[in-house]
């Protein structure tokens, strides 16, 4: 993570009166977290999993919003589906991935791009750590909490 896409990010986030965190799978475990956090300093934010509930409330979303993504691969085909509609609308996303290749990074406005170990422990699913989505969430979680006085 670069001190100018936290500092992007930051902005994006204060500018917005509202914050929308989509995420699937695993990565809903950090999404809760990231939604409490943001709750508890005050920015109005609300987290969907479902994906109709995404694909459709992404066509709602207004100019007044910013919406976050976190997907441990960004290739979720609802997730990517939702950033193309908000990227249509020029409403401002963030996503937190670990896959520089993600379809989900051309749609993003700013994106953070950790560490994604090669070692899978239960090939049969898809329960890769999601420890580096943790650790970008929690620093921008922080970062926002101390630009904000909220801490």
């Amino acid at each position: 993570m670069n001190y100018a896409d936290i500092e992007d990010g930051i902005k994006l986030l204060q500018n917005a009166d509202r914050a929308y965190i989509f995420s699937r799978g695993m990565s809903e475990l950090t999404a809760r977290s990231l939604t409490t956090k943001l709750q508890l300093a005050g920015k109005y934010t609300e987290s969907y999993s479902d994906p109709n509930i995404i694909t459709e409330l992404s066509k709602n979303i207004t100019l007044d919003a910013v919406v976050i993504f976190i997907s441990l691969n960004g290739e979720t085909s609802e997730l990517v589906e939702a950033s193309c509609i908000l990227e249509e609308k020029n409403i401002p996303t963030i996503i937190f991935t670990t896959n520089e290749n993600s379809l989900l990074i051309p749609a993003s406005t700013v994106s953070f791009i950790g560490y994604q170990s090669i070692d899978d422990f239960f090939s049969n699913y898809e329960v890769k750590s999601r420890l580096p989505l943790d650790i970008m969430t929690r620093i921008f979680a922080d970062s926002y909490l101390v630009r904000n006085n909220n801490h």
